[in-house]
């Protein structure tokens, strides 16, 4: 998948609870109830598993595991490389599954895919 948007990143990170969100050339930077201003928001798996991640888990509660793969292929004289995220539901609603080049990636699709389940 590509990246996303710079209005997909701002209602991302407003979904995941994030106030006054700005994107400029030195990157993505919110606020974020109880935290002080200013924080650095790249779609890196630091971030995306200390606050995108548990909200899916609190506001979702039939989304009960997720995955991070890495796939490696041969593609003529070199290996492809991908990275495929699942989050799995227990209520029947099946998974949702990204793929993407880097894993933060792959993880935000999937995560993307639940909030617009919502």
């Amino acid at each position: 998948m590509n990246e996303p948007t710079k209005e997909q990143i701002k209602e991302f990170w407003r979904w995941c609870g994030f106030k006054h969100i700005g994107i400029d050339e030195m990157g993505v930077f919110g606020q974020f109830p109880n935290h002080g201003p200013g924080l650095d928001l790249h779609l890196n798996l630091n971030n995306l598993f200390e606050y995108a991640v548990p909200e899916v888990m609190e506001r979702n509660q039939n989304f009960v595991d997720l995955q991070v793969r890495r796939y490696i292929a041969p593609a003529h004289d070199d290996l492809l490389i991908s990275y495929t995220c699942e989050i799995w539901s227990d209520n029947g609603q099946g998974s949702i599954i990204k793929q993407a080049n880097t894993p933060a990636l792959a993880l935000f699709w999937a995560i993307w895919g639940v909030i617009k389940k919502c």
